[in-house]
């Protein structure tokens, strides 16, 4: 049997998964639509690296959040298996 706290972080870790899909596909899309719509069709391929820059670093921002989180969790649980 799963303890609570690991049950909640799972559950809570994949929520996480889904909004970092959804929060990126967003951005992702209202940037790449505003960016397109004033660029000339020269600049096309700058656009392009660009977006991908900042698409990477959302999923790096995204990812260094969880890995926080689920440090935190890691730490209570070992100060809970000290008691």
């Amino acid at each position: 049997m799963k303890e609570p706290l690991e049950e909640l972080f799972n559950e809570l870790s994949k929520q996480f998964d889904k909004i970092i899909v959804r929060t990126e596909g967003k951005i992702s899309k209202e940037i790449s639509m505003q960016v397109r719509q004033t660029a000339k069709r020269s600049h096309r391929e700058t656009i392009n690296d660009t977006l991908q820059i900042f698409s990477t670093d959302q999923r790096k921002m995204a990812h260094s959040i969880k890995g926080y989180f689920g440090a935190k969790v890691i730490e209570e649980l070992s100060k809970q298996e000290k008691k």
